[in-house]
């Protein structure tokens, strides 16, 4: 069952900024949340919040929107 599976959100983002830039053409999209990812991946995590943050991002990702630099 594919729902089942447990997927890193990290990665998963990852691979939402790659569609976005090469399937979509939202190359500055992309980019931003490329870099805030990886500022957050810098921080310590010792709660679990990151986790359960990057995990509610995932299921929010939006391949419909328009292209603007506001993120």
């Amino acid at each position: 069952n594919q729902q089942s599976e447990v997927h890193d959100p990290y990665a998963e983002l990852l691979k939402h900024a790659f569609v976005l830039r090469s399937t979509f053409g939202h190359d500055s999209k992309a980019t931003r949340l490329e870099e805030k990812l990886d500022e957050l991946q810098n921080l310590e995590d010792d709660d679990g919040s990151l986790l359960a943050v990057l995990e509610f991002l995932n299921c929010m990702k939006n391949y419909e929107a328009t292209e603007r630099n506001d993120l």
